[in-house]
């Protein structure tokens, strides 16, 4: 901790702000870990988070100081309102639309645009009622996480241009394999993409199994993957909608699957000796 890991997770903060979602699961971590009956160093931890905080806030200060000498203009940063706006959408399940994009464009200036926002959030919210907003959050789920391509395709210009290749032998094979351009059927890759992905999913639900209480160690690091994948999902289930958006947090659920593929493991070896030990 300190100022050489805040520094990235400042930079980065400033790029995509959900950068600051493992920080934020790595902190509350270390702040259970600090309250607890068997705190692994209490001093070391306390001075963990108090270095962390003040070097987060430092390299905060300093990037408002440089944004104001460069004469950036504050007023056209959109903020994080007109993406929640988007989020509740009902036309599209919570995905871009460039109508919510324009209305958020013709405000003049931040706060301006911010109130103009909440305005029609609130007005989506009390459509929607309680049972409405249910339905249209599994709608949104579905989007956000029943895709293991990762929206691959769904958007963008991916095939603007298509560079000529000298292999003739194998990047038509590769070409077919994960593009849909043209003649090419990527009906194999797709297949294989959610399949994998399906069992990232299941097998992450093996964190309900709890660890033994003398695996302290591995308790918290542990906490810190599974408090990352709670803040992912708040993160895509709040804001604008899209498969695409979980690709950067893909590795945190691979090892929350191998996580909970371990855990589950240890429990049907403990379950089945237990099973044995009776007859």
């Amino acid at each position: 901790t300190g100022f050489p890991a805040s520094l990235p997770v400042a930079v980065g903060f400033l790029i995509k702000s959900y950068v600051i979602i493992v920080p934020i699961a790595i902190i509350i971590t270390e702040i259970f870990e600090l309250i607890s009956k068997q705190p692994r160093n209490k001093k070391a931890i306390s001075n963990n988070i108090i270095l962390l905080l003040c070097s987060v806030g430092l390299v905060f200060a300093s990037f408002s100081i440089l944004k104001t000498s460069f004469g950036i203009n504050e007023e056209r940063n959109v903020g994080p309102t007109p993406y929640i706006m988007m989020g509740l959408n009902a036309e599209n399940s919570g995905r871009y639309n460039e109508e919510d994009v324009n209305y958020s464009r013709s405000f003049l200036t931040k706060e301006e645009r911010s109130e103009g926002n909440i305005q029609v959030m609130k007005e989506r919210l009390a459509n929607y009622g309680v049972y409405g907003l249910i339905k249209h959050s599994v709608r949104k789920a579905l989007v956000n996480f029943n895709d293991g391509s990762f929206a691959w395709e769904a958007e963008g210009n991916f095939y603007r241009e298509i560079l000529p290749d000298d292999n003739k032998i194998l990047a038509p094979i590769l070409m077919n394999f994960y593009s849909s351009y043209g003649d090419n059927d990527n009906t194999t890759f797709k297949q294989i993409t959610q399949s994998l992905w399906l069992w990232v999913l299941i097998f992450s639900l093996g964190f309900i199994i709890p660890l033994q209480k003398n695996n302290l160690i591995y308790f918290s690091i542990d906490n810190v993957v599974y408090l990352s994948i709670i803040g992912f999902v708040l993160f895509v289930m709040i804001f604008e909608a899209r498969a695409r958006y979980l690709f950067v947090f893909a590795p945190i659920f691979i090892i929350c699957a191998f996580i909970g593929l371990k855990r589950t493991y240890h429990y049907l070896l403990k379950f089945f000796h237990w099973s044995n030990n009776k007859r």
